[in-house]
Order: C-alpha cells, then sequence, then structure tokens
C-alpha cells in the first residue's frame, strides 16, 4: 500500500504542494481578526522581510514529516476503501482530528526540541498552548489541500 508522503511529495507534485500550502499558510494569517491577529500578522511580516521565502523552505521541511505523521490515519483510510482522490481522506481527517492534529504537532514539537535556538524555544512555547486549538480550526483546510493532490 502507497505511504501518504510518497504519495504527496513526489518530484512532479512537490512544488505545487508547497505553492498551495505556502498560499493557504498566507491566506490564513491574512484572515486573522482581533489582537492575536495584529499579532500574528506583524510576525508575519517581519519574518517575510526578514527572509521572505521563509514559509515555503518550511513546508518544504515540514509536510513531508506531517505526511510522515499522518501516514497512519492514510493506511487505516486506505484499509477502509477509501481513494486520495476524492474528498474522502479530507472528511476522514477531519473525523479524526483531533488524532490527525497531534500527529502533526509531535513533528513540530519534537523539531523544536530538537533545535538549539533558544528563541525559538521561547516562542513556540508561548504559542503551544493555543496550538492544538489553532490546528483543529485549520485543519480542514489543510486537508482539503491534502486531498486535491493525485
Amino acid at each position: 500500500m502507497p505511504h501518504l508522503a510518497e504519495r504527496l511529495w513526489a518530484e512532479d507534485r512537490r512544488q505545487i504542494l508547497v505553492q498551495d500550502f505556502t498560499q493557504l499558510t498566507e491566506s490564513l494569517v491574512a484572515a486573522r481578526r482581533g489582537l492575536k491577529g495584529l499579532g500574528l500578522k506583524t510576525s508575519f511580516a517581519m519574518l517575510k522581510s526578514v527572509r521572505p521565502n521563509a514559509v515555503p523552505r518550511a513546508l518544504e521541511v515540514l509536510l513531508p514529516q506531517f505526511a510522515q505523521a499522518l501516514d497512519p490515519l492514510f493506511q487505516e483510510f486506505m484499509r477502509d476503501g477509501g481513494k486520495i482522490r476524492d474528498a474522502d481522506f479530507s472528511r476522514f481527517l477531519q473525523r479524526h482530528a483531533r488524532r490527525a492534529v497531534d500527529a502533526m504537532l509531535s513533528v513540530t514539537d519534537a523539531r523544536v526540541d530538537a533545535s538549539h535556538h533558544k528563541s525559538l524555544k521561547k516562542i513556540y512555547a508561548s504559542l503551544r498552548g493555543s496550538a492544538h486549538d489553532e490546528m483543529l480550526e485549520v485543519l480542514p483546510a489543510f486537508a482539503n489541500l491534502l486531498s486535491r493532490i493525485e
């Protein structure tokens, strides 16, 4: 049975995937409202001014790791007769949202734990408490993009 990372991260799909998820990230940040949204937009703008390609570069590293972390769910979906081509995998992920988000956050947690950058660890620690709820909120859009790749 194919693995999710193999299907998503094939050479002919890689750039499209990174572009789509970069656009998703930028649109999600732009849509944020309130004080948290203002802080996020400001931080995002500062990041992009210092490193314009920071988001695509981060996605090139994280997306294959997210796919690997989500692979047990994908294998379960495929055993149940699913096909990634249709929106069923998106719905499957959304039905198992907590497991999907926990899997993806385990990737970011491990990356930050392995980092030697104290400032990154401090920033991540300040955001980690709300990360689960934030990820649950964006999971439908994330899952829809995954399901479109074929």
